[in-house]
């Protein structure tokens, strides 16, 4: 994700020691082996010669390595921390963080180290960088950071691998990680203000529903019963003039069950990870699901989630299931390879279709679209 992370407190660097030679010497310091091959040579020089500076070197060393491995065992035992997320949930919006850490131990926790990871769960792209601080005994500590994201989705922030250490982190292995939990939250993707034509819905009108054995629906030329309204009943099937007798609003019991004629499927296989691209093709879709709720029109949304090898198909009435169907949508991972037109051929939906919409931002799809076309009029809409 390119996110912008600016910390306010405390420490952050972007990935660590990336210098070359300042890497090698960590590295050395680190090897307990090389520790105790220098307490051996120093006990060597110590018996070969007469001077006492190999002994007190030596005695250094190992008091050093004592009391790291103490701090190291010891310290951080009682460690927490709590990530708080402020700010806008829009792209480009600017979102405040906190890290809290609380140490409820009797002990300091000196070099507290540890991963800040901000990942968008459908770019699949990750930031963040280290994070280090020092929390005294029985105190708390916060750590303020920013961010930004450069496209829609559902973006978590965790902190990985803070551990208590000494300062070459020789035993940090020791350590025990902080207890903790990261936070997530979904940017919404911006429905835009587009004519009412911009779909074709000539092919769409009551006379062209086909029976359905999986959907529930409404077949309007048949009347098999009378009921009282209940919530989520269509308002077309009231019957107003036996309501009016009764003085209660009564409907009509309506036959077979009719299937979607429209079904939109957004295309979640990319040529690229171009944030700009794929934030632009999940707007496209959020706006033609606006366009379908507003017209009342009962559709699919499909889409593949590569990740799971799966079709994912929302059958949506309202613009709350749409809602939901696009929190689902932009969750997911889109992917460089894979087949979105399997998601139609291969989920369990009913395929008798008048209007098939296929919104993508690849520029080869004439495979897909022929698999499609034998069930309905397929409508491309290429978000460049």
């Amino acid at each position: 994700m390119n996110t912008a992370v600016r910390i306010n407190k405390g420490k952050i660097n972007g990935a660590g020691v990336k210098g070359g030679f300042l890497k090698k010497i960590m590295f050395v310091l680190k090897n307990m082996k090389l520790w105790f091959v220098a307490l051996a040579l120093l006990m060597l020089v110590s018996y070969m010669t007469t001077s006492i500076l190999p002994l007190f070197l030596a005695a250094l060393i190992v008091n050093y390595m004592i009391i790291t491995y103490a701090l190291a065992f010891f310290s951080g035992r009682k460690l927490s921390y709590n990530i708080k997320l402020e700010g806008s949930g829009q792209v480009d919006g600017t979102v405040n963080g906190h890290i809290v850490l609380k140490n409820n131990g009797w002990l300091p926790c000196f070099f507290l180290k540890g991963t800040l990871e901000i990942k968008n769960h459908l770019t699949g792209l990750v930031d963040g960088g280290m994070v280090a601080a020092s929390v005294w005994p029985k105190r708390e500590k916060q750590i303020d950071f920013q961010f930004t994201s450069k496209c829609c989705g559902k973006v978590s922030v965790t902190l990985k691998d803070l551990k208590s250490a000494e300062p070459v982190g020789m035993f940090k292995g020791l350590s025990r990680e902080a207890a903790g939990k990261g936070r997530q939250f979904v940017i919404m993707p911006t429905a835009e203000i587009l004519p009412a034509d911009m779909v074709d819905f000539s092919h769409y009108d009551m006379e062209s529903y086909k029976f359905s054995q999986l959907l529930k629906g409404n077949d309007i030329s048949e009347t098999i019963g009378m009921k009282n309204y209940e919530k989520g009943d269509s308002v077309k099937s009231i019957h107003w003039k036996l309501s009016s007798k009764l003085d209660d609003v009564v409907v009509r019991e309506l036959g077979y069950p009719i299937s979607n004629s429209v079904v939109l499927i957004v295309d979640k296989i990319v040529d690229e990870i171009d944030e700009g691209k794929i934030d632009k093709l999940m707007n496209k879709a959020a706006t033609m699901c606006r366009l379908l709720e507003e017209k009342e029109i009962k559709y699919q949304l499909i889409w593949t989630d590569q990740q799971q090898r799966t079709p994912v198909v929302s059958v949506v009435r309202n613009q709350g299931e749409g809602n939901e169907a696009i929190v689902q949508l932009v969750s997911r991972p889109v992917s460089l390879e894979g087949s979105s037109a399997a998601a139609f051929l291969e989920g369990d939906i009913d395929r008798n279709q008048k209007i098939i919409i296929f919104l993508t931002s690849r520029k080869q799809i004439d495979e897909e679209v022929n698999l499609l076309r034998p069930y309905g009029e397929v409508q491309i809409y290429r978000e460049k």
